[in-house]
């Protein structure tokens, strides 16, 4: 699982999804070819890697027409899975492509799961410093979807784990 940002684009340490491929039984699968999303299940724990973009482009008017509409749990079914079959959910980094489907009907979308973030992408947001005007909206949103799961989250920083084999490591951009 080599090269699955955790991290993001925002200065300082970025972490990202270390290679575990010898610690893990190889059953990722796959959902769909929409925005590549990704699941992984350990054989203990089902883990989703992003949210895709959710209902964002029907219920938000800045990303109407900006973002294919998605919704990743019509698509877990075809997987095997129930939303509520999700353990961990792991946000790569807070843009809306990869936040937006936090969050379904007012309730969190994937209701047993426990989320990880990391640490400096998740302060970087949260913060709200040195957010350039194009992202001014992308920062709303994430307080809006994201941070309300800050006491449901697992912050990483190089090196912490998100299951047996899938560590945090650095690395920057998108």
């Amino acid at each position: 699982m080599a090269g699955v940002v955790v991290g993001g684009e925002h200065g300082g340490e970025q972490p990202a999804l270390g290679d575990g491929a010898g610690e893990l039984e190889q059953s990722a699968t796959t959902l769909g070819a929409r925005g590549g999303l990704a699941s992984l299940d350990t054989g203990r724990e089902l883990v989703l890697f992003d949210t895709g973009n959710g209902g964002l482009a029907r219920n938000i008017a800045n990303f109407k027409g900006r973002l294919p509409d998605g919704d990743l749990r019509a698509l877990l079914p075809a997987a095997g899975y129930r939303p509520e079959d999700v353990d961990i959910v792991v946000i790569t980094h807070g843009h809306p492509d990869h936040i937006g489907g936090l969050m379904a009907d007012g309730a969190p979308a994937f209701p047993n799961a426990r989320y990880v973030f990391g640490t400096a992408e998740f302060d970087f947001w949260k913060r709200g410093e040195n957010v350039r005007e194009a992202r001014k909206a992308n920062r709303e949103l994430f307080m809006k979807l994201a941070a309300p799961f800050a006491e449901k989250a697992t912050f990483l920083d190089p090196g912490g784990e998100v299951v047996s084999g899938i560590r945090a490591v650095d690395a920057a951009g998108h």
